[in-house]
């Protein structure tokens, strides 16, 4: 397959307002990008052009051409919600495909199309507004580029799949409707006929939703007809508060499809119940909207809220092990007021979405170690502590987490420590980037985590002090998978934004990453010195010198920092 993309799409970029200041989204590389990441793996070799089909050259080698040009891109003004970091956006894409075959001649078009409400999560980084977090925005792009992709390849292997050596006539002839899905009446016999199941599970399993609870809903969507749905939207209603608490945390609608005949595709949709809730009966209703065709009846879930046990109105939330349980780090009077708030985000990758050979995950007890380690401590109550992990794990959760510190304003004596435990990835120029839970060592960049612009936040939150703690002891080339070795002499950039001035940035950042022939690997590994080890003078404090010095042979520190520096006094023990 040979995509040939328009220069007017290839090409195309949109500025919008971000936090009151200019962004440009690369609308066209995004698209072109994921296009061809989209169809990797799915055909024996994609390639890619630019220009119109005059100019494609005579003897071409590609069993089926796809000239892509750009009908309409528009994401209108955001607006801000009730949370003054989160706005509402509306996003339309629509592409036109035309397909050729090796000799050029005309297959078949069909119109790509996506629309979608969003929510996106882009605070400022200071208080002066002049820097925004602006990924979010870049992802509804790629995400809208994807569903589009995804219509677009359920159709190749019609195109390319006839039996024998059948002529390309066959492909164009009316006979083949699922080439033109969206040619179909919403009346027509072939209409596509969606059928959903629904199931509401919460935190404890007792079948009563109590406030602060986790839930789970369950989505099962069944194509019963007979030829594809391109896209289908779920959508929610109902009760406010039941509503609300899988709005806050999940984009809707959500969009699902393509769906082929007889095909079913599972949805689990997170959300959180507020603290305080009133006893009361709650009714959620589940929608499910085709593009074409129609819609099946929604489906009602009846259930009972009643207040958390032994709520007050008043109680911090502590965060457990787990995300699921709260959403964001809270202010806690467990810690003596006498001293500055300590925090903790603790990203610990279990597992992937699309796991692959060599992935590195870190052990459920590990995680639960390294928790247990930073409470013993004495300085991160575990209502500071936020970890992250399994499907909560993403890019977002991520951003979230540690750009709602910013949000809560913590004082410029505050320590930040960031734990990192899973995979990385490098580019061809060194770059490095974290592997978050929805990306992979063939992944696109904007479903990564660049180190570089992880440790430019980091410099510039409200803090004294942020430890970037990375235990990720596999390395491997983004694209190809190839290793990459992990010693002193890599050409990988670990310390990318650590090396610049910093002058006017209002945080230290110390970065300490595991060298992977350090042994043995305690299971706190990184940690284990806050625990007694490292306390060198013995006066029953650690302090961030004597826990720098006592990672000496295990791990790489930068920069380095003179023992004169007043941080080494810093206390991370009591």
């Amino acid at each position: 397959v040979t995509y040939l993309f328009d220069p007017q799409l290839a090409q195309k970029t949109e500025q919008i307002d971000a936090c009151g200041l200019p962004h440009t989204i690369e609308v066209g590389k995004i698209v072109t990008e994921t296009f061809l990441d989209a169809t990797a793996g799915r055909v024996a070799r994609v390639a890619s052009m630019q220009g119109q089909p005059s100019a494609v050259p005579a003897g071409l080698s590609s069993d089926l051409l796809i000239y892509l040009t750009l009908t309409r891109f528009s994401l209108t003004p955001i607006t801000r919600t009730g949370d003054e970091d989160r706005y509402h956006a509306e996003i339309q894409l629509q592409l036109q495909a035309v397909y050729r075959d090796a000799q050029g001649n005309a297959l078949a078009q069909t119109p790509l199309d996506f629309h979608d409400h969003v929510s996106i999560w882009a605070p400022e980084l200071s208080s002066q507004s002049v820097s925004c977090a602006t990924g979010q925005f870049d992802g509804v792009v790629e995400s809208a580029a994807e569903s589009l992709a995804e219509q677009l390849l359920s159709l190749v292997p019609t195109l390319l799949g006839q039996p024998g050596a059948q002529p390309p006539a066959t492909v164009r002839t009316p006979e083949a409707p699922a080439i033109q899905p969206a040619a179909q009446p919403s009346g027509s016999p072939q209409a596509p006929v969606l059928a959903f199941r629904t199931k509401l599970e919460d935190g404890n399993g007792n079948l009563i939703l109590e406030g602060g609870e986790a839930l789970v809903l369950h989505v099962e969507i069944t194509n019963q007809g007979s030829i594809p749905v391109s896209t289908a939207f779920l959508e929610l209603s109902g009760n406010p508060v039941l509503v609300q608490a899988f709005t806050e945390t999940t984009r809707f609608p959500v969009q699902v499809g393509p769906l082929l005949p007889g095909e079913s595709q599972s949805l689990e949709i997170r959300g959180l119940l507020p603290r305080e809730v009133a006893t009361q009966q709650a009714e959620l209703l589940v929608t499910l909207k085709p593009a074409e065709g129609r819609a099946p009846g929604p489906h009602k879930i009846l259930a009972s809220l009643q207040p958390a046990p032994g709520s007050s109105g008043n109680t911090d939330r502590p965060i457990v092990s787990d995300s699921t349980a709260s959403p964001s780090i809270q202010r806690s009077g467990t810690a003596s007021e006498s001293t500055p708030p300590y925090y903790a985000i603790i990203v610990a990758l279990d597992r992937y979405r699309d796991p692959w050979p060599n992935a590195y995950t870190i052990e459920t007890q590990r995680v639960e170690a390294l928790a247990d380690t930073l409470q013993a401590t004495g300085m991160f109550p575990r209502s500071h502590i936020r970890i992250l992990r399994g499907k909560h794990a993403t890019r977002t959760d991520i951003e979230e987490a540690v750009l709602r510190l910013a949000k809560i304003r913590p004082d410029n004596q505050a320590v930040l420590l960031f734990y990192f435990a899973g995979h990385a990835v490098a580019d061809n120029r060194g770059e490095v980037f974290l592997v978050p839970y929805e990306g992979g060592i063939r992944a696109s960049k904007s479903r990564l985590i660049s180190l570089r612009r992880l440790q430019q936040v980091l410099g510039r939150l409200p803090m004294r002090v942020s430890l970037l703690l990375l235990d990720t002891p596999v390395v491997q080339a983004l694209g190809s998978g190839h290793a990459i070795g992990l010693n002193g002499h890599s050409q990988l950039k670990w310390h990318a934004a650590l090396l610049q001035a910093v002058a006017n940035r209002p945080t230290r950042v110390i970065q300490i990453r595991a060298l992977p022939q350090s042994a043995p690997r305690n299971p706190d590994h990184l940690l284990s010195g806050l625990l007694g080890p490292a306390d060198r003078n013995r006066d029953g404090q650690v302090t961030i010198g004597e826990f720098l010095n006592d990672l000496q042979g295990s791990a790489e520190i930068r920069p380095l920092i003179p023992e004169t520096d007043p941080v080494f006094r810093i206390p991370l023990t009591r």
